[in-house]
């Protein structure tokens, strides 16, 4: 029987709980992660034009971090949605994550106007801030906020950008747990 618990990528359980503090605050930007997203135009779905990617690593694919030692040793539960233990880990290591952030916000009513798309913009940079708040504390850092200005093409809004550190753990082997059970002993009468 396979273990019900494998570690997955730190990476991708973060851009989900960004995803979900998005949905459930009813903000409509598409939130991606990716290589590739990032050079594609998205216009058309509830959130139109905006949008977030996470690239995980500097934009010129170099570093992608650093490994360091464990933050917060020891076994760690991991529970299921209804509470029960399924196995319990621990960190081996925690890598500061470089990643790339690429947020292009548009108030589609005027896209010549640059004091639309300015808030529009710095509106969803605030919303990122918030979900990134809620799915990472202070494991994440923000550094270098930058605007791109190379981008001749404004149709689908500005493009702000930055570095965030996302520190999160690598995990061991799950330690299965194993729980006693009554021994019951027969003596002869």
């Amino acid at each position: 029987m396979p273990d019900p618990f494998v570690p997955k990528s730190g990476l991708i359980g973060f851009v989900n709980r960004v995803r979900a503090y998005f949905t459930a605050r009813g903000y409509t930007a598409d939130i991606s992660v990716g290589w590739k997203k990032r050079t594609l135009f998205v216009n058309e779905g509830p959130g139109g034009a905006n949008r977030v990617v996470f690239v995980p690593c500097e934009p010129s694919g170099g570093s992608a971090g650093e490994i360091t030692g464990a933050k917060q040793v020891g076994p760690r539960d991991v529970t299921d949605s209804d509470g029960n233990l399924v196995a319990s880990v621990r960190a081996l290591r925690t890598w500061e994550r470089m990643l790339f952030v690429s947020i292009w916000g548009v108030d589609a009513s005027d896209v010549d106007d640059e004091e639309k798309q300015i808030e529009a913009t710095d509106t969803l940079f605030e919303q990122v801030v918030q979900g990134v708040e809620h799915a990472a504390g202070p494991n994440a850092v923000w550094v270098d906020p930058r605007f791109n200005m190379r981008v001749i093409e404004r149709t689908f809004g500005h493009e702000m950008t930055l570095g965030l550190i996302y520190k999160h753990p690598l995990f061991d082997a799950p330690l299965t747990p194993s729980f006693p059970t009554a021994e019951i002993r027969k003596h002869p009468l």
